[in-house]
């Protein structure tokens, strides 16, 4: 046992008074030394560390079987041990984006650098869609909502706060809609949507689900979001200078090109910007079949500004309501210009050129 030291008493030889107390401590312990490898990972590494440690403890044993209980038992440990460190180190390579496995963790880990991957995922992905267009009709409501039919029957007691929120005969529609989504009447059909617009979380769970099932079909789809994800958080979507203005503005599938330039007012500086529009449409001339070129380029017009505005988080765009290309590119303006700065849409002023050729032969 350590005894405690005992302090000695010392005074100088010019000051009677001035004394001080010394204590001589004992020499540190030595360290006890540690002959486990902290990198033993797998089955062989900790079967030979306690075989050697019952050796150490039991010298007087010189022959060890596979049939003895004390190998049985390190053996059994050893597998059980193995299996806990690759769960190590499968739990610990999920934290990362360059080695996460599952898809879930992909996709969270692109949400935190903020990549929203479920709004970039292609359409062969066949996200559920919680809002739908404006002014749908009843069959296009009905083949978006039946996207829904599965998670209702798996999740719909997980929501049942929601649920009790809705009339007894939207609640009556919706068990309907459960039943049989082909037959569903269109009551039926808004008291679901009625459902969806009260529980986010819901629409947020099944949509994540389907991208992570489409993922689990197609590793190749998430290796490539994988890469893209890092990328798109040095995309410039900023609004704050003059070609800023210009660039994102040419990003939008309605703008070929787009000037902008800033003009001092009186009292602050308003920023104007010119665009020229496809298939030269004014800014307040509505968008029409005919405007655009026919049915078919028009339908892919539609499919782009849906598509664009999905994807920098703006509002669908009622196309029954006929738009124009100044309200949808307001939109997507007020979303990203700098606060309080005054920004006008102007059409382009078409100049024309005169062009001489001469050609010798």
């Amino acid at each position: 046992m350590a005894e405690q030291p005992s302090s000695e008493l010392f005074f100088n030889d010019a000051c009677s008074d001035c004394g001080y107390r010394q204590v001589k401590l004992p020499e540190p312990l030595p360290v006890v030394g540690d002959d486990f490898d902290w990198l033993v990972r797998d089955y062989d590494g900790f079967r030979l560390f306690m075989l050697e440690e019952l050796a150490a403890r039991f010298p007087e044993r010189r022959r060890w079987t596979p049939a003895d209980m004390e190998v049985v038992i390190v053996e059994t440990l050893s597998v059980v041990l193995d299996q806990l460190s690759d769960m190590l180190d499968r739990v610990h390579a999920e934290a990362f984006l360059e080695t996460a496995r599952r898809p879930e963790s992909v996709r969270r880990l692109l949400a935190m650098i903020g990549y929203d991957a479920v709004s970039q995922a292609a359409t062969e992905a066949k996200i559920p869609d919680g809002d739908g267009a404006a002014g749908e009709d009843e069959t296009t409501r009905r083949s978006r909502l039946q996207a829904f039919h599965l998670p209702l029957q798996r999740y719909l007691a997980d929501y049942q706060d929601v649920v009790d929120e809705l009339s007894a005969a939207q609640q009556s529609g919706l068990q309907a809609f459960i039943n049989n989504p082909l037959s569903a009447a269109a009551a039926a059909l808004s008291a679901v949507q009625q459902f969806l617009d009260n529980a986010p979380d819901f629409v947020r769970r099944v949509r994540h689900e389907a991208l992570e099932s489409y993922w689990t079909l197609y590793p190749h789809v998430m290796e490539k979001a994988r890469i893209l994800g890092p990328r798109a958080i040095h995309t410039q979507k900023r609004m704050v200078t003059e070609n800023d203005y210009a660039e994102r503005l040419e990003d939008h599938p309605l703008v070929l090109r787009a000037h902008a330039y800033s003009r001092w007012t009186g009292s602050w500086s308003t920023l104007y910007a010119a665009v020229v529009m496809l298939e030269n449409m004014t800014l307040d001339s509505p968008l029409t079949v005919d405007a655009v070129g026919g049915s078919h380029p028009f339908a892919q017009l539609q499919a782009a500004v849906d598509q664009f505005n999905r994807r920098y988080a703006l509002d669908d765009v009622d196309w029954a309501a006929e738009p124009t290309p100044r309200i949808i590119l307001r939109l997507y303006l007020d979303a990203y210009r700098m606060a309080a700065q005054e920004v006008f849409l102007q059409d382009a002023q078409f100049v024309g050129i005169n062009i001489s050729l001469s050609v010798r032969v």
